[in-house]
């Protein structure tokens, strides 16, 4: 297949399953803005993996990449919220020589985080807290618990989004906007 060819397939591909890939990673993901960037990231991809071998299934391939790079920008939004957490927690243990309303503002900022992860479903919690307390991979956390690899990153996706709308409610800010969910099923 000529080269001219393989990018047009490519590109016919990739805006035939749009729409279902989007839908796909909007069911997954933390902030709206990151649907549209993960898309892009991963035609990019594709059209790279090309040049090299011919793509045999787009549409597969274009899934594996999305999902691959979903995993990733997981995994950073994580580490940002436990990174914001970690300081919020190390200023709360620092305020004995804080201002005093500084200590108390770092006291409430941590209280409300706990009261957060203590409403997260069961299920939900112990994914989340095997995942940022014990450390632990995915993949020990579904073969621990007996669920699947796609559930944990659901649980961990649903814990980030509860967790990062409540410190939101309460005014502490977060990085991005978080996505307000839409059922895709239903349209």
């Amino acid at each position: 297949m000529s080269k001219t060819n393989r990018k047009r397939r490519l590109l016919d591909a990739f805006l035939e399953h749009r729409d279902i890939l989007s839908a796909y990673l909007a069911r997954r993901i933390i902030y709206e803005d990151d649907v549209d960037d993960i898309l892009q990231e991963a035609f990019i991809q594709l059209q790279e993996s090309d040049r090299n071998t011919e793509i045999q299934s787009p549409k597969s391939y274009l899934f594996i990449v999305a999902r691959n790079i979903l995993s990733k920008q997981l995994a950073q939004q994580s580490k940002r919220l436990v990174r914001e957490l970690d300081d919020a927690t190390m200023a709360t243990l620092e305020s004995k020589n804080a201002e005093p309303d500084q200590a108390v503002h770092e006291q409430m900022k941590f209280q409300v985080f706990k009261n957060a992860v203590d409403s997260l479903p069961p299920q939900c919690r112990r994914v989340f807290l095997l995942r940022k307390i014990k450390g632990l991979s995915h993949k020990k956390i579904a073969s621990q618990l007996d669920i699947s690899t796609s559930t944990v990153e659901r649980h961990i996706t649903l814990a980030l989004s509860r967790l990062s709308t409540s410190m939101q409610n309460y005014g502490y800010s977060t990085s991005t906007k978080v996505v307000t969910r839409v059922n895709f099923r239903s349209r």
